[in-house]
């Protein structure tokens, strides 16, 4: 029987791809017939993830001008000399390694660069990337080296760019002159990691922005807080959604006001935590935003040494009734408890879930409630409200 090409298309984009048996299989999809060699190749070459102990390898397998290959390829991780992540040394890597087939890629989206010295000179070798500068919507930075004059021309360089990663950066001075970002709003700032000159990279990213729609902040963040509340003050002031990671830290900015106070179009916040204490009530008290309508509370309760529906969930219920007072914004806020645990799910979730309920007492009277179970695998069970 022949199935129509979409048809099998379809299927074969069902298959899994997550460990090296799976890409074996798929390669061998790819011998059936002529029909399959393309659907298993757009699912092969999608995520190509190039290591420093697999680098020589690609370079002799695949040739750089193969872009019946390389027209596949929507994310692209170069991770190399890993060492420098665990000891902080200097990047010897540089950008222009895979220089030779950055032209073939017409269609990438996302290009991950790692532990690698980026310097301002990226001004004068830019057009190596303009194979993907339009198409290029995410770029992440992983422990490398960079100067904000070579940051930003990165970020102008490529117009659908809306997603930073900046994870454990590390700031080079240069003394060029500086140009403002080009686009005045982004969708997605993710920063992790930061240390030591990480802080003054963002400081000088915060003074030139752009503004973000997102700000996903996680953990290694305490040394220097005044920097994050200018973060937070700058290319966070337009903001509708922030996510602060169970290791962060709510210290007031620099002049004293609370860290929050500034995100003044904030819709939506998540705070994970490793249970509940007087972190999240020093946050709670510091937003200022009447727009904010869902607050998220995730909690990993594998560290935990009591049962998890045990915890002191009322040190939330009068910070969150206040919160509803202060804003004026009544029933339409929304709090949601996030449980990460292994058994839960299949044991006593649903008592435990009433026991948070009936912590928030006096908060359920002026907000909605809502409890979800999450499993190490992802699935989720939405333990109250009870199912209708």
């Amino acid at each position: 029987m022949n199935l129509p090409q979409e048809l099998l298309d379809e299927i074969l984009s069902h298959l899994p791809l997550d460990y090296k048996e799976d890409q074996q299989s798929l390669r061998n999809h790819s011998l059936v017939a002529k029909s399959w060699v393309n659907p298993t190749r757009r699912r092969l070459f999608r995520t190509i993830e190039i290591r420093e102990m697999t680098l020589q390898s690609w370079l002799d397998i695949i040739p750089p001008a193969n872009e019946e290959l390389l027209q596949h390829v929507r994310s692209l991780f170069y991770i190399v000399n890993t060492a420098a992540q665990w000891t902080l040394q200097q990047p010897e890597y540089h950008v222009d390694v895979l220089r030779d087939y950055l032209p073939s890629l017409h269609q990438l989206r996302h290009l991950s660069l790692s532990s690698m010295h980026i310097s301002s000179d990226i001004a004068q070798q830019v057009d190596i990337f303009s194979a993907f500068q339009h198409t290029l919507s995410r770029l992440s930075l992983d422990y490398c080296n960079i100067t904000i004059s070579a940051l930003i021309t990165l970020i102008n360089h490529f117009p659908s760019l809306d997603c930073l990663d900046l994870n454990h950066p590390l700031r080079e001075v240069d003394g060029e002159p500086v140009s403002p970002v080009s686009r005045p709003l982004m969708r997605e700032l993710h920063i992790s990691g930061v240390h030591g000159n990480g802080f003054d990279l963002l400081r000088e990213l915060s003074e030139l922005g752009p503004v973000f729609d997102e700000i996903v902040i996680g953990g290694r963040l305490q040394e220097r807080s005044h920097i994050l509340g200018l973060i937070l003050g700058t290319v966070g002031v337009k903001a509708k959604r922030l996510r602060l990671s169970r290791n962060f830290r709510p210290y007031r900015s620099a002049s004293g006001s609370p860290l929050l106070s500034r995100c003044r179009e904030l819709r939506e916040l998540e705070i994970a935590m490793a249970r509940p204490g007087t972190k999240e009530v020093d946050l709670l008290s510091s937003i200022t935003c009447t727009n904010i309508r869902k607050i998220t509370f995730t909690y990993l309760t594998s560290a935990w040494n009591v049962p998890w529906h045990d915890a002191n969930w009322g040190v939330l219920d009068n910070p969150l009734r206040l919160l509803v007072d202060r804003l004026g914004c009544n029933h339409e806020l929304e709090v949601e408890f996030r449980i990460l645990d292994v058994e839960v799910i299949e044991t006593d979730g649903g008592a435990g879930a009433m026991v948070i309920v009936d912590s928030l007492a006096e908060f359920r009277e002026k907000g909605q409630i809502r409890v979800v179970l999450v499993g190490l695998d992802g699935s989720n069970c939405v333990i109250y409200p009870p199912p209708r």
